[in-house]
């Protein structure tokens, strides 16, 4: 600092690290601040709620058709 004073600090598990994890609200939150400017916001909550259902997607070929740049 200034006046000669210093800060030390130190994270031994970083948020976002699974022992700990990010919460759902704020994943939401930083795809919406990413995504919105690019897509819109229906399309934005459409892809993050396909995203939080990945696993159940029979062909991503096809779901990927709606998103491209």
């Amino acid at each position: 600092m200034d006046n000669g004073s210093a800060f030390e600090g130190r994270c031994d598990i970083v948020h976002g690290e699974p022992e700990k994890p990010n919460t759902i609200e704020e994943i939401h939150d930083k795809f919406m601040d990413l995504a919105l400017p690019v897509w819109g916001s229906t399309v934005a909550r459409s892809l993050f709620e396909q995203c939080m259902a990945f696993d159940r997607i029979a062909n991503v070929a096809s779901w990927s058709d709606g998103f491209e740049l």
